[in-house]
């Protein structure tokens, strides 16, 4: 049967500098990402946006050993190729 973890053994240490983690790497990230969006043109932006999902895919393989399906495969295949094909339309 399933249980609920327990948060008792968090501390307030721990809450705090996952507060402040969260907040501030986030803060920072959208400043770099909004600062570099201005310096170039829509439609890389786009592409560099949109490809968030290939990012984490090659992520959770190479960092984490996680394996993928054949049907994530296909639906990343199919996302790179979305992208490239309204790149080239605009």
């Amino acid at each position: 049967m399933f249980q609920h973890p327990s948060y008792t053994h968090l501390t307030v240490s721990f809450w705090l500098i996952t507060g402040y983690l969260a907040v501030f790497a986030t803060m920072f990230a959208f400043f770099v990402q909004l600062t570099m969006i201005r310096r170039t043109s829509p439609s890389r932006v786009a592409v560099l946006m949109s490809s968030e999902p290939i990012f984490a895919a090659l992520a959770s393989v190479l960092i984490l050993g996680e394996s993928l399906s054949v049907t994530a495969m296909i639906g990343g295949a199919c996302i790179v190729a979305g992208m490239l094909w309204a790149r080239k339309l605009t």
